[in-house]
């Protein structure tokens, strides 16, 4: 319904507005604030359907799991239970043909008294009611199906609809404030009893009501509701999308659909790994923060707000959510809060490598503006800084000519990556607590889990709660299971984990690529032992200069195998002359290197062009400088050219694709060689990966290996003295057939 004309019409001629125009622009006034009042509600409306697909698919996944779920199973939940056997020899061999049998029909059952049927139906029911529970319908942009495309296609449509709601928030929030009043104010002027009795004040009085309704009924937020209306309108009835176009529009917003959908299906942060298992007198005093997310351009999961009520309620803490689950957009809703109530000077810290990011991240997902304190313009930008306040983002290296008036005070100082200040002698480190004195609220972010470094993580709750830290004893055993060392460390610290919070990820896929080294590099790798140098050994795979080694030629295969369905590949290397062998071997293949040589600015740019590349691209990277700060979900496939030396380092690398908004499953290759350095590395890291991943991922670490009640193991580098061994090992191997020495 198109409103424009009335109030310039008025203008133009100058003359008074007649009963009827008047009572034609109050009508049209109502119905103006009716669809502003409707327009709110159409994202809710939109989601009912959204919804009822959601848990038709949830209904029917959950059944088939139960359909494959053997009956014997049952006794997890009821132990000691009888009558299974009987029930598998009479046909009920499923969790899904005991819910459907009921007590009745199974205590008919020869060999299964009432008892038994009772509990072994009830055992079902905690069955069914736990399948729900751990049952997300997951969409996999590599395998979609016709199921998930039709409910893709609705979200995209609720989506679209938030979208366009969003866009005109401000627009909504001004009419609502304003229309009801100038109607009460016109109606009068639209009376034939109010124009034949009033007096001349009265009389303009009501023309000037109605001509200030005219401005509203023609103004610019009103053509803003008419054109959202009409846009949504669009959206619904558009019909010729093709499958390809909803996928494609989902790859590159999964995260914004995840948050959406977790939204639909009513997810809410309310259990112990959700909130990080802090203390319910600690989650409850969160809960009652009513974050305002007023000058966000982005939907916050429910452990995300959480996340930033957490830190608000605390004043000055840790959150150390794992790598992925978005701290940054966290901590811009922390300080998008602070900013509605007029707390507006923060400062942000953060590695030179990921300042860029941080600004982007501030102009993508609000309504903020942040200051670079940084280049040739930092003292001009510091000085307007001190001067106005406002959001500032410095790197760990500016801090150290950081010249700040004697009484100027920080409402918050947030400091990224703060393992880096772990150590309380180095420079940066005192840079940084040279602030916290004139910080009235801290936030240190970090995606280490630092459970199993007690002494780093004193140094870092020093800066925040000093009497706690003096509490923290690095050798007692009771700080060694995760989950009490956040219970008791919740008044500083709270950490989620993807697996805690992001059931609807895709599935991961890893596998040992095992090789045999080729005559060429099998020398090269002789060689190097008898040089005892470690890490030409851990590189010989991939010498000498300009050959295909076994190694390069099943990494061919794969990236050959993935060209072929369109799939982006990250291939991680720490040595740059095996990432230079890698580049070499595929000449024909789309690629980018990334390098420690590559400054921020361009690593920055290359991140953005494999995004949005459509189709098979290869990014070739050294492992430490795909670091922090990066994002990779447009890719698919991670291949690790060499064992790394410690799990966290494997595994931040393989999570900088596997994360929030990642769209398809994921394949990780380990590209091994047999009779190597590989083979030993590889006997330590596997057993260190599953103690770090129950560890840094897992709600008791001592459920997946008693070793893990040892702190100096988890994420344990492989040591000179160990590399000294491996060496000796190799050595020893390589000797001549009966000149080795004999055991013992």
């Amino acid at each position: 319904m198109t409103r424009a004309g009335f109030g310039v019409d008025a203008e133009r001629d100058g003359g008074p507005v007649g009963r009827r125009e008047a009572s034609r622009w109050v009508a049209d006034a109502e119905r103006l604030l009716r669809d502003v009042r409707r327009l709110g509600d159409m994202p809710q409306q939109m989601a009912v359907p959204v919804r009822q697909e959601y848990d038709r698919l949830h209904q029917a996944l959950v059944r088939e799991r139960l359909e494959q779920m053997p009956v014997g199973d049952l006794s997890t939940f009821a132990p000691g239970l009888r009558g299974t056997k009987a029930l598998r020899e009479a046909g009920y061999t499923t969790v899904w043909t005991v819910l459907n049998a009921g007590v009745h029909r199974l205590q008919h059952v020869h060999g299964v008294a009432q008892r038994s049927a009772v509990m072994v139906t009830a055992a079902a029911e905690q069955a069914l009611t736990a399948t729900r529970t751990n049952t997300v319908v997951r969409l996999d942009a590599s395998r979609p199906t016709a199921e998930h495309t039709g409910l893709l296609r609705q979200l995209r449509t609720l989506i679209m609809c938030v979208r366009t709601v969003a866009g005109v928030d401000e627009a909504r929030q001004r009419l609502l404030d304003q229309l009801p009043a100038a109607i009460t104010d016109a109606r009068p002027g639209s009376s034939r009893w109010r124009r034949w009795f009033s007096g001349d004040a009265a009389k303009e009085s009501d023309q000037q009501a109605l001509r200030r309704l005219a401005i509203l009924l023609t103004g610019p937020d009103a053509a803003a509701v008419d054109a959202a209306f009409t846009n949504i309108q669009t959206i619904r009835d558009a019909k010729t999308i093709s499958d390809r176009e909803v996928w494609g529009d989902y790859i590159q917003a999964a995260a914004a659909y995840q948050a959406l959908l977790a939204m639909v299906r009513g997810e809410t942060a309310t259990g112990a790994a959700q909130t990080g298992h802090v203390p319910p007198p600690i989650s409850d005093a969160a809960g009652r923060i009513r974050l305002d997310t007023t000058l966000l351009t982005v939907r916050l999961r429910a452990y995300q707000v959480f996340g930033a009520q957490f830190v608000l309620s605390r004043r000055r803490a840790i959150l150390g959510d794992e790598m992925g689950l978005g701290k940054t957009v966290e901590t811009i809703a922390v300080i998008g809060h602070l900013a509605r109530i007029s707390r507006r000077t923060c400062l942000v810290v953060v590695p030179a490598s990921v300042l860029l990011n941080w600004l982007i991240e501030f102009e993508t997902h609000s309504r903020l503006t942040a200051l670079k304190i940084h280049g040739p313009d930092r003292q001009q930008a510091l000085q307007s800084w001190t001067a106005s306040g406002g959001i500032a983002v410095t790197t760990y290296r500016m801090l150290r000519n950081f010249g700040l008036p004697r009484t100027f005070s920080i409402d918050l100082l947030v400091v990224d990556e703060a393992h880096r200040i772990k150590n309380p002698a180095a420079q940066q480190s005192q840079d940084v607590a040279g602030l916290t004195h004139r910080a009235d609220r801290i936030m240190l972010l970090t995606g280490t889990p630092m459970e199993n470094r007690i002494g780093e993580f004193r140094n870092l709750v020093r800066y925040l709660n000093p009497e706690l830290a003096r509490t923290l004893i690095p050798h007692d055993n009771a700080w060694v299971d995760p989950v009490r060392f956040r219970e008791r460390v919740a008044q500083v610290y709270l950490r989620r984990n993807q697996e805690d919070v992001l059931g609807e990820l895709p599935e991961m896929v890893e596998e040992n690529e095992w090789v045999e080294l080729n005559a060429p590099e099998a020398r090269a790798y002789t060689d190097a032992v008898v040089r005892r140098h470690f890490p030409d050994m851990r590189r010989a795979a991939y010498a000498p200069a300009g050959t295909i080694t076994a190694k390069l030629d099943r990494l061919r295969d794969i990236v050959a195998e993935s060209a072929a369905d369109g799939w982006k590949i990250v291939i991680f290397s720490q040595f740059l002359d095996v990432i230079d062998a890698i580049s070499t071997a595929l000449p024909k293949t789309p690629q980018m290197v990334l390098t420690g040589k590559t400054s921020a600015g361009r690593r920055h740019e290359a991140i953005d062009r494999f995004t949005a590349h459509e189709g098979h691209l290869v990014l070739i990277g050294q492992i430490q400088a795909i670091g922090e700060g990066i994002n990779l979900q447009a890719a698919s496939v991670v291949v690790l050219a060499e064992p790394a030396l410690k799990p966290s380092t494997e595994e931040q690398a393989i999570r900088r694709v596997y994360r929030m908004g990642q769209a398809r499953l994921v394949r990780v290759h380990r590209l091994l060689a047999k009779d190597s350095v590989d083979e030993h590395l590889e006997a330590i890291l596997h057993d260190k990966r599953k103690l770090f991943r129950a560890y840094a991922h897992e709600s008791n670490a001592k459920r997946a290996h008693s070793s893990a009640t040892d702190p100096s193991i988890v994420d344990y580098e492989v040591a000179e003295v160990d590399q000294e061994r491996i060496i000796d090992a190799e050595v020893e191997r390589l000797r001549p057939e009966g000149t080795r020495r004999r055991p013992g």
